[in-house]
């Protein structure tokens, strides 16, 4: 018989809620018992050796039930969506990582990847830089391509102000917070337009506060999501890089927008 997917969702974000499983463990108990909720049923005598951590004491797996429920509950309150690997809904593209976020969360709505375009970038951008940018993304989006970046300052900001030119179903962030959380909130208004054009994702449940660690697995959503990642002035040391390297590893197409040689913002691409 198979499972509800109300009761699916359920189980899903009771293992996240379990801690030290980890997406990768989420995903090898959802493979190993067909379903998360089955893996649930299956707790404690089946985990052993399927997850490389000793196992949630009953306390402890209540504790994530009740975490689970209040990220429903937070969902339904933020109009957010929540969409397991094996929805329709579900962007195809991220199945190409190596392990797909057992849930995503979304905001709006996700319009055709087929094409989608990464633009991404510094966050102390020049103006020659957030230029650039702009002007790529309002071309793609042209072209009927949507413009896919990660809604930071700089050329990320830059890259879905030039999507929103063209209009609706032109652009999609994912943010390293909450879909219900704008970061920066200085992009509070782009954050509102993009949510009116196309749609917020993030792997992370309502309510979730930036974090540093959250943004280089941010980054690797944003690759998987296009087919196609462009680099706008990077430094060395750069989040845009980790989005290009994650693209190459999932056999993207990565390019580079030229720089000034002897500007460190622009030493990396």
């Amino acid at each position: 018989m198979g499972v509800g997917r109300d009761v699916e969702v359920l189980a899903v974000l009771t293992l996240r809620a379990i801690k030290g499983i980890g997406d990768v463990g989420v995903t090898r108990l959802t493979s190993t018992f067909g379903s998360a909720a089955e893996a649930l049923r299956s707790y404690p005598r089946a985990w052993e050796g399927v997850v490389n951590r000793p196992q949630p004491d009953s306390s402890s797996l209540g504790m994530a039930e009740r975490r689970a429920e209040q990220v429903l509950s937070d969902c339904v309150a933020t109009e957010t969506q929540v969409l397991l690997p094996a929805d329709v809904g579900y962007p195809a593209s991220l199945r190409d990582l190596p392990v797909p976020p057992p849930a995503l969360f979304l905001k709006g709505r996700i319009p055709d990847l087929s094409g989608a375009v990464a633009i991404v970038g510094s966050r102390r951008a020049t103006a020659y830089g957030r230029r650039v940018a702009e002007t790529l993304a309002s071309s793609v989006a042209g072209s009927g391509a949507v413009v896919v970046s990660g809604m930071a300052l700089g050329i990320d900001g830059a890259a879905h102000q030039g999507a929103l030119l063209r209009g609706h179903e032109t652009t999609v962030a994912v943010l390293g917070s909450g879909p219900d959380v704008p970061s920066p909130r200085s992009h509070r208004r782009l954050y509102e337009d993009i949510l009116m054009a196309g749609g917020v994702v993030s792997e992370f449940a309502p309510g979730t506060p930036p974090a540093p660690h959250h943004f280089p697995r941010r980054n690797r959503i944003i690759a998987a999501l296009a087919t196609r990642v462009v680099v706008v002035e990077a430094a060395q040391r750069s989040g845009a890089l980790i989005t290009a390297e994650c693209a190459l590893e999932l056999g993207r197409e990565v390019y580079a927008v030229p720089g000034p040689v002897d500007r460190p913002n622009a030493a990396g691409s």
